[in-house]
């Protein structure tokens, strides 16, 4: 298998795992989220001579995770009766930190370090696939496919 197809490999089993425990997947973002939030607000500032990553720019890229892990947390505990029409705004917020922190990563780039490039490609494309993935499932919910 080529690294495309284990991508859709992986992505068509969390899309599946989704659908059939929406409420499960707002519990992993959300605990992703607290992880990311840490690793950006405190693990890598601590290690700026490591990563090359800017202070500033991790905690500006921290504080949207804790956002969300607020919401993921909220709508795990609520037990909507509607998840697909929650996963949207979610996936939707995912993306939307891609591509900030893609822009945050072009900006710095001159500061970035190897170990930091690695780290950050890595976070976003995580996000990016559970992002798309939480789209899906928010579309099969809402029109009734499973």
């Amino acid at each position: 298998m080529n690294p495309s197809q284990v991508l859709r490999t992986v992505l068509d089993r969390v899309i599946r795992f989704g659908c059939r425990h929406p409420r499960r997947l707002f519990l992993i973002d959300g605990l992703g989220a607290l992880v990311s939030a840490a690793m950006l607000g405190v693990v890598l500032v601590r290690l700026e001579s490591v990563f090359g990553v800017p202070p500033r720019m991790l905690l500006v890229l921290a504080i949207f995770p804790v956002f969300f892990a607020v919401y993921d947390f909220a709508c795990f505990l609520l037990d909507p009766r509607s998840p697909g029409r929650l996963l949207r705004p979610i996936g939707l917020a995912n993306l939307s930190y891609v591509v900030i922190g893609m822009i945050l990563m072009v900006r710095h780039s001159d500061f970035i370090m190897l170990p930091g490039w690695i780290y950050l490609v890595s976070e976003m494309l995580i996000v990016a696939a559970l992002g798309f993935a939480e789209l899906q499932v928010s579309r099969q919910l809402t029109s009734g496919r499973r």
